[in-house]
């Protein structure tokens, strides 16, 4: 009895030390499957009337908005799993004002949870993924809609974040010698006609007040 017991205890003590290595949550996350099949049918902005807004158009400044995603997983019927996801590309000129939310179907249910990555982009956009919760297993009919609150980024922000800053140009010192050399009309060497000359020295079009003789 005595010695079942201590099989008992070394069994669990392994058990809690393997806990620690290996989370739960990420042993379970390592057998997740990426939905690829996932079928996005609508990705719309609308202003807070319902109006639709081009984000190809010119933007005159920052507008609070809504992303509105419908989405379709049915195709893999009643097979989804705890921890299965699909990712969605954000248009460029939103910004999506949180990063966690939850998914709901059409009649309710919350199946999913979503995060917006690239959340801090100058330039709106990023990736939202959305991971499925138990309650999306052995379901056949898994869709639903996805509404994301934020704002539109006006044209002028957009430009001025793809202008790369221009470097001032930047001047090496360096050493030259001159060497004065006479020469007649056709261009042959003579005797210098003067015994000394003088040549002023200029730094960026400016005189530096140095002179050579």
């Amino acid at each position: 009895m005595l010695k079942c017991k201590k099989i008992t205890a070394f069994f669990l003590a392994c058990l809690m030390l393997l806990g620690t290595i290996v989370p739960i949550g990420d042993a379970f996350a390592q057998g997740a499957n990426e939905l690829t099949k996932t079928r996005v049918s609508r990705i719309e902005v609308k202003d807070r009337k319902g109006n639709t807004i081009d984000l190809n158009e010119k933007i005159e400044e920052d507008k609070d908005c809504r992303l509105e995603i419908d989405w379709d997983a049915s195709e893999y019927g009643a097979d989804i799993k705890e921890g299965d996801y699909f990712n969605v590309t954000l248009p460029k000129g939103f910004k999506a004002s949180k990063s966690n939310f939850a998914v709901r179907t059409l009649d309710g249910v919350q199946v999913a949870k979503a995060q917006v990555n690239n959340l801090n982009s100058e330039l709106g956009g990023g990736t939202l993924k959305v991971v499925f919760t138990s309650l999306a297993e052995d379901k056949t009919d898994v869709k639903g809609s996805i509404a994301i609150e934020g704002s539109t980024l006006h044209k002028n922000k957009l430009n001025e974040s793809n202008i790369a800053k221009l470097k001032s140009p930047t001047y090496k010192e360096s050493s030259i010698s001159v060497k004065k050399i006479w020469k007649n009309e056709k261009g042959f060497e003579i005797d210098a006609p003067e015994e000394k000359i003088e040549v002023e020295l200029y730094k960026n079009g400016v005189t530096t007040g140095e002179k050579l003789k």
